[in-house]
């Protein structure tokens, strides 16, 4: 699985059950903080952690152009974490998209054959 972040690919670890866990720890928070449970800034070191058990410090280090929470742009962070979600959902998306293809195509060829019936 890859991620195209800033330009750059990145490769992710497969979507197991560890790293869905993950995914749904950090939606819980991003509830908590829609909910005003938590605060933005503690939504964003989580993004931060998730980044990092994802990718790991180097990469991250690189997307983010440092190694601390404190100094990095967290837009830069925030729209690294959606090409990370967008990376692991692309996929079943395509095939959804081929799949409704196949069924459009289907039903075009039924209805030109009910115009060609009527025709005759």
């Amino acid at each position: 699985m890859k991620a195209r972040i800033n330009g750059k690919t990145y490769e992710l670890p497969k979507l197991t059950m560890a790293v869905n866990e993950k995914l749904e720890d950090y939606d819980e928070k991003e509830t908590a903080f829609k909910n005003e449970e938590i605060k933005a800034s503690d939504l964003y070191r989580e993004q931060y952690k998730l980044i990092n058990d994802l990718l790991g410090e180097t990469a991250v280090c690189e997307i983010l152009q440092g190694d601390n929470i404190e100094e990095i742009d967290l837009t830069n962070l925030t729209l690294a974490l959606m090409d990370i979600r967008k990376a692991y959902t692309d996929p079943i998306t395509e095939k959804h998209l081929e799949d409704f293809r196949g069924t459009m195509g289907r039903i075009k060829g039924d209805i030109e054959l009910v115009k060609e019936m009527k025709n005759v």
